[in-house]
Order: structure tokens, then sequence, then C-alpha cells
């Protein structure tokens, strides 16, 4: 009996068991269902940027005003009284005489290539003249062949005259003019210009038209009392019956030099001009400066037919010396001449 017993409570046991196993294994097992971690959400404040402050340009202060010198007011001067002027006692006025016929001193005969300096050519036997006359002849040259009428300048300004050497027209009603300036006042002048103003004849309804004015080839740089300048002129035109020139000048305090001029040769270079060549010597104990040389070609007559100029442009020292090389247009000509200006 006690054996039935204990076959019970083991069987209990086993099936209890054995349930337990079968509830185990069929019982399903619920899925993890994953938990989502959820990290706290950091909310990230931005820094507003501070908005810029305007700030504003700097208020442009101008300059302080610039207060002017004083004017410089010169002292009035005394004013010399001028001592009273004596006056002349009349004097008798000597009976008028006839004066000797102006008798022109002989041409030198021209010598080709011959070496000369800027001399003035003079009439003997002249009365004087205080205002002399602009556009006179010099010397003895023939004017009845002359192809123009030269006038006397209407409106005379600076004592600065002008003597017409050439006077020629050639073939296809070309004029050429040419002579000499003098400074016949008591100054050095400067700035020189020379004007040439035409008339020509038209026909009987018009007997005398104006044609100009035309500016004169005249290389005068400065002129002391006396001294002399070249100029040439070539026009075309046709019916031209007259001129008259009119120089323009004016006084000056700048020094006119005193040069010493040297051809020493010449030549004719391939395009057919003709060169002098030589040597401006500085007689003084100074230096000059701006010294201009002209040469000209004169024919058998003394007429100035051609003009070249040299400029040099270096200071010439006291003493010392520089050459020049002027290039001449040729004309048939007989001999030449050279003019120079400088100053101090």
């Amino acid at each position: 009996m006690l054996f039935r017993f204990r076959s019970l409570i083991v069987y209990l046991c086993f099936s209890i068991l054995m349930l337990g196993i079968f509830t185990a294994c069929t019982e399903t097992t619920p899925e993890a269902t994953p938990t989502e971690i959820t990290q706290p959400e950091v909310v990230e404040t931005e820094e507003s940027a501070p908005s810029a402050t305007y700030t504003p340009y700097p208020t442009y202060t101008p300059p302080p005003t610039q207060t002017p010198y004083p004017t410089y007011t010169p002292k009035p001067e005394p004013t010399a009284t001028p001592e009273p002027t004596e006056t002349p006692e009349p004097t008798a006025t000597p009976e008028p005489t006839e004066a000797p016929a102006a008798t022109p001193k002989p041409a030198s005969p021209s010598t080709p290539l011959e070496n000369t300096t800027s001399t003035s050519t003079e009439t003997e036997g002249a009365e004087p003249v205080v205002n002399p006359p602009t556009n006179t002849n010099t010397g003895n040259v023939d004017t009845s062949n002359w192809a123009l009428e030269v006038r006397p300048d209407p409106n005379p300004s600076p004592p600065i005259g002008v003597y017409v050497s050439g006077n020629q027209k050639f073939a296809g009603d070309q004029h050429r003019l040419a002579g000499i300036i003098r400074n016949e006042g008591d100054e050095t002048y400067t700035g020189f210009s020379l004007i040439a103003t035409f008339t020509m004849y038209i026909d009987e309804d018009e007997p005398s038209r104006r044609y100009g004015p035309v500016q004169v080839n005249c290389q005068c740089l400065i002129l002391r009392p006396g001294q002399e300048c070249p100029f040439i002129l070539e026009v075309t035109s046709r019916n031209l019956r007259s001129v008259f020139f009119h120089p323009e000048a004016y006084s000056t305090e700048r020094v006119s030099s005193f040069t010493d001029v040297t051809v020493t040769g010449s030549y004719v270079d391939a395009i057919g001009y003709v060169h002098l060549v030589g040597n401006v010597q500085n007689p003084n104990p100074f230096s000059i400066m701006n010294t201009t040389v002209n040469g000209v070609l004169r024919d058998a007559n003394g007429a100035i037919v051609s003009m070249g100029t040299y400029m040099i442009l270096e200071t010439i020292p006291g003493y010392g010396s520089a050459a020049f090389d002027i290039s001449i247009k040729h004309a048939p000509y007989s001999s030449y001449e050279v003019y120079a200006q400088a100053e101090q």
C-alpha cells in the first residue's frame, strides 16, 4: 500500500514536471519591443549677431583759408622837379644852297667765293635825313629794270630801314625781292618781322587791288644801332604792280655782341645747294649765345639772289669760336656775304 502511494506521488510529480515543461515550450515569448531612447532635445539657442550700428562718416572739415600776404605798397618817391629849360635864342637861318648830286661809291668787283663780311654800303654826298625813308635801294643798285615799283611804307613805326637790292620777275609770274634791313635808331631792337603788301592790276574797273600781306623770310635775331640783316621773298602771282614793306620790331635791354666771322671755304652738295663753311669768333671776354649766321649769294650787280641761315645752339665762351655750315639754295651768283648776330 505504501508502494502504491509512493508510486502515485512519483507519478504526480512527473506529471507536474512534464506539464510544466510542455507549458514552457508552447508558451509564445512576446517579442521585445525596442524601446526608443529619446535623447533630450537640445535646443540650440542662436545668439543673434548684434546688428551693425551705423557709424556716420566723419564730417569734412575744410582746411583753414589761407590769409593772403598783404600787398606791398611801394613808398612814393618824391618826384624831382625839372629845372626850367632855357629858351635858346633864335639863330639866323642861312640861305639854302643847292646840294651836290649824290655820287655813289663805285661797286667793288664781285669775286666768286671771296671771303666777305657784313658791311654797310653807304652813299657819299647824300644829305642827312632825320627819319630815313624805308624801301630805298642800297648803294648804286640799278632800278631801271626792276619788275615792281617799290613804294614807301605808309605806316612806318620802328626806325628800321628796308633796302631792296633785288627785284626780279621770272617765268610763270614768279617774283623775287631781296635786300637788307638796318637798325637806324639809337636803341637795340629784337623781335623782327617783315611784311610785304602788293597791289595788282585787274582791269580798268579795278586798277589797284591789294594782295597780301605776305610774311618775308627775315631771320634777324637782334640788331644794335647800324647793324644789318638780309631778307628774301619769293612770291608767285599775276598782274603784280607794286609793293611796300613794313618792318616790326621792339626795343630791348638785351645786349647785342660783336663777332668776327670767317668763311674758310664753300662747296656744292649732291642736290645742288651751295654751302658756306667757316667759324664765328667771340672777341669778347664774356660768353655769347643765340648766334645766328645768315649767308647770301649776290649776282654781278650786287643783288641778293639766295639766302640761307645757320643757328649755333651752343654758347660760345669768351675768346672762343664755333663752326657753321650754311646751306643756300643755288642760284647763279658772283659773290657771297655773311651776316652774324649774337647776344651776351
